[in-house]
């Protein structure tokens, strides 16, 4: 034995630093894939520990097996190092597959060489424990270990070892042409650059070693020099692809950041719109739950942020008593079609407004959202802008031809008032709206529809009273049936003319009913007694299917 040639410090060192290496590398993208949970961080740190115990294990068959002479113990890591190199047998698929761009076909392909690959490293194993002679054999020594210190503890190999080089040779070259597909396929020289020179270099190194043991002479930089040319081979290539996923990981760290930085910018302009604005904004759930505001929602409502998630939305709109409870069910229903619909509404409203003595109209706008998975409607309110035409209006007369839509019922109300504010206070000019809005109502409700006062009150109380007109509206005797305003306002007087194409009813009738509905508070009919308090001259034609309302306004010309 004190013939052997000695070991270097070459032979010693190249494996232990590559071991230092390797654990650094493997142990950092451990920490990545737990903390990022991607599958090709999974790749490199099963790269990295195959590597690492090969190499680890060379390191102490070097020390314990050659320099103290321990053949059993030297003869379990070579098994224990050669088991590790086996499974590079699924760790170059299984890199190939999420390191790489491949085609449709390419993937299916990996994909069974990966299975393959697996199964097979798993049967060689178990041949390695169980009838190591066809592996790595523990009777027969290697056949310079008697020559070289470094062989001294290695066993013979069988021909299941044989077959399993061939088998990593063939993987190799696979990954090769797999690179240098991705390569030129999609144009990734620059991003693919390391690994291909890391499995260059590995590829060169193998055959180094090869070729030493047939001719006795090292092919590369340091002829002279006795070490495990694979060792270094195999260590550069895993730690070129590392060194490639880090700089990518680097590269993707920094795009996150400069996301994060225009993330906090995009959140403080939305911060400055929302809080800078003076509209309303505001969030509610499908049960009409205010669950979020803008801080101009809650200050001009007098409410604090512990409201929210409390307060119903439908109690801050304002219906006067003498108004119709129906428009508080039409905004309700226009709601619900947006939830059922999905699409945006535009409505017109008045809210409280808790700092003025009159409630003030707004436009709102609402549109579906989703917050984490969760159904939320978007809501902005803005106030309706005064017409800065107003001063200058002196007339008007108009007519127009309505379908029986209680919307559209809402929007000509509006029409029909909105050049009252010249000649008449603000307050009184909704009041005048909700009127003409009760009255058209009553035309496509007692006239074109034909529903009678003790049906209108059965369906309400049932709670589905816009479901039975919009079915009474589908009816082929009622769908083509028209209301009719005509309306003018001049500095004496505003006179606004409805019709429809009923039979008439019995005003008189109407009237005591509507007394009932004021005693008894019902939810509807009152609004002819609202009209006739409002207007100086209510008139009806003979069958009652038309109304001429008359308001003075010379008292209130400004």
């Amino acid at each position: 034995m004190e013939n052997l040639v000695r070991l270097t410090a070459l032979q010693i060192l190249i494996p232990a630093v590559s071991t230092g290496l390797l654990f650094a590398g493997t142990l950092l993208f451990l920490y990545i894939f737990i903390l990022y949970h991607q599958k090709v961080y999974l790749s490199v740190f099963l790269l990295g520990i195959l590597g690492f115990v090969f190499v680890g294990s060379e390191t102490l068959i070097l020390f314990i097996g050659g320099q103290y002479r321990n053949i059993l113990l030297g003869r379990e890591f070579q098994r224990i190092e050669q088991v590790a190199a086996t499974f590079f047998m699924f760790a170059i698929p299984f890199l190939v597959s999420e390191y790489l761009q491949l085609t449709p076909a390419l993937k299916k392909i990996n994909k069974y060489i990966l299975y393959a690959g697996l199964t097979i490293a798993t049967l060689i194993t178990i041949i390695a424990y169980v009838s190591p002679e066809l592996f790595i054999s523990f009777t027969t020594h290697h056949p310079k270990w008697l020559v070289n210190e470094a062989d001294y503890p290695r066993g013979g190999v069988g021909f299941v070892y044989n077959i399993r080089d061939i088998i990593l040779g063939l993987l190799i070259i696979y990954f090769l042409a797999m690179l240098l597909i991705d390569i030129f396929m999609h144009k990734r020289l620059k991003v693919l650059l390391f690994p291909l020179i890391g499995i260059l270099v590995g590829i060169y190194s193998a055959v180094v070693d090869i070729l030493f043991i047939y001719t006795g002479v090292n092919y590369d930089l340091f002829p002279n020099e006795i070490f495990s040319r694979f060792s270094f081979g195999i260590t550069f290539f895993i730690l070129t692809a590392m060194i490639n996923m880090s700089r990518k990981f680097i590269e993707s760290a920094k795009e996150l950041e400069e996301t994060y930085k225009k993330l906090k910018i995009s959140e403080r302009k939305y911060r400055i719109l929302v809080e800078g604005t003076q509209d309303w904004i505001f969030t509610m759930d499908r049960n009409f739950i205010i669950t979020s505001a803008n801080k101009t929602f809650l200050k001009e409502n007098g409410l604090k942020e512990d409201a929210l998630g409390k307060m119903h939305f439908l109690e801050l709109i304002y219906i006067p008593v003498e108004g119709s409870q129906l428009l508080l069910q039409v905004i309700k229903s226009e709601i619900e079609k947006l939830i059922n619909e999905k699409k945006p509404i535009t409505l017109r409203t008045f809210f409280y407004d808790r700092n003025m003595d009159a409630p003030k109209e707004y436009v709102l706008r609402m549109e579906n959202i989703s917050i984490d998975n969760q159904f939320e409607i978007l809501c902005k309110a803005s106030k309706s802008q005064d017409d800065q035409l107003i001063e200058y209006f002196h007339s008007e007369k108009n007519k127009y031809v309505l379908p029986n839509n209680i919307l559209v019922a809402k929007e000509m109300s509006k029409r029909v008032v909105k050049n009252l504010t010249k000649y008449m206070d603000p307050s009184e000019v909704q009041l005048i709206e909700m009127a003409v809005f009760e009255m058209i109502i009553n035309a496509i409700e007692h006239g074109n529809l034909e529903i009678s006062f003790e049906e209108k009150t059965q369906a309400l109380q049932n709670g589905d009273y816009l479901t039975y007109i919009i079915e009474k509206q589908k009816q082929p005797q009622y769908k083509d049936k028209k209301v009719t305003i005509e309306y003018s306002i001049t500095p004496e007087q505003l006179a606004v003319k409805v019709s429809d194409e009923g039979k008439g009813f019995d005003y008189k009738r109407i009237t005591q009913k509507t007394q009932e509905a004021n005693e008894n508070m019902l939810g509807h009919g009152r609004g002819i007694g609202l009209i006739l308090r409002l207007f100086d001259e209510v008139k009806y034609n003979s069958i009652g299917n038309q109304v001429l309302l008359i308001k003075k306004l010379q008292n209130n010309v400004s």
